[in-house]
């Protein structure tokens, strides 16, 4: 996998999805939407003024026809409605229009709209084409958490490890059948155990706690430290690459039917259960650190 086109090309084949944009009325936007809509990617719905969709339409010749439009001048309320269609299923996807970041998070995280769990934690995944790297970049929240704590680091290593494993659903080879991600997700969790640990029982506890519960046994705590990230980098690495193989197998046996039905269970479900078994071990892990 080594462009974004491909993924368009994948994304075209599950079909349009319903878009729900939230005041969607400016020149950026609507050109945005249409070339989603040419691409056979969406079925846009615009929330905002229809004068002046029309107009911005008419100037950027953009067919006006193609957009089911619900009227509505008030910022505010277009991210409301738009909210409220994907909560209610009329939509599939939001996006955001002309309106204000602020506004637009607010209508999000609204504990009334149903949109946000009660106590979630809110990121997002991107991924990122580079010139000159071979393959794609999946990255994670971006500043959306200034200062995350160590509860909320473990969920965002959870999400990005979750999408790396579902890319496989696309038809792609999912980025953790790579040893250098599972690696890099592994030192990540390095980190964060033993900075919980340095935190919790101070620097000089911290060192201490490699004597206990007998100097004797210093060298085997060491090499704990780096071991069980390690174990957490080939479980991942060894579940995600099996299920490719077997995948790949099924697909060469049996080009139809039946490779749809493995995916279920080799790209959905093995992919969830074991971006749970990474974070749940890792929380595990910090939590002794801090004991």
């Amino acid at each position: 996998m080594q462009h974004l086109s491909e993924i368009v090309e994948e994304a075209r084949k599950k079909g349009k999805k319903r878009l729900a944009v939230a005041y969607g009325q400016d020149a950026h936007t609507l050109a945005a939407v249409y070339a989603a809509y040419k691409e056979g990617l969406v079925e846009p719905i615009l929330f905002g003024d229809p004068k002046i969709i029309e107009q911005v339409c008419k100037e950027e010749n953009i067919d006006c026809n193609i957009f089911k439009i619900i009227p509505e001048s008030n910022d505010v309320k277009c991210v409301n409605l738009a909210v409220n269609a994907v909560v209610t299923g009329e939509a599939d996807v939001l996006m955001k229009g002309l309106v204000s970041t602020d506004k637009y998070m607010r209508g999000i995280l609204n504990k009334d709209a149903g949109l946000f769990p009660p106590k979630g934690t809110l990121s997002h995944v991107a991924v990122v084409e580079m010139p000159n790297y071979p393959k794609l970049l999946v990255i994670s929240d971006v500043a959306v958490i200034p200062q995350p704590d160590f509860k909320q680091k473990t969920i965002l290593i959870g999400y990005l490890t979750r999408i790396a494993n579902l890319i496989g659903i696309l038809g792609f080879k999912p980025p953790t059948k790579d040893l250098n991600v599972t690696a890099a997700l592994a030192l990540m969790s390095i980190v964060l155990i033993e900075v919980a640990g340095i935190r919790a029982r101070g620097t000089k506890g911290w060192l201490k706690s490699f004597a206990e519960p007998m100097p004797i046994i210093l060298p085997i705590n060491i090499l704990e430290v780096f071991i069980k990230p390690l174990s957490l980098c080939m479980r991942l690495f060894g579940n995600v690459l099996g299920s490719f193989v077997i995948m790949e197998l099924l697909k060469m046996v049996v080009p139809a039917v039946l490779p749809a039905v493995f995916s279920c269970y080799f790209d959905i479900f093995d992919g969830l259960i074991q971006a749970y078994f990474f974070v749940f071990l890792t929380g595990l892990f910090i939590k002794e650190a801090t004991e």
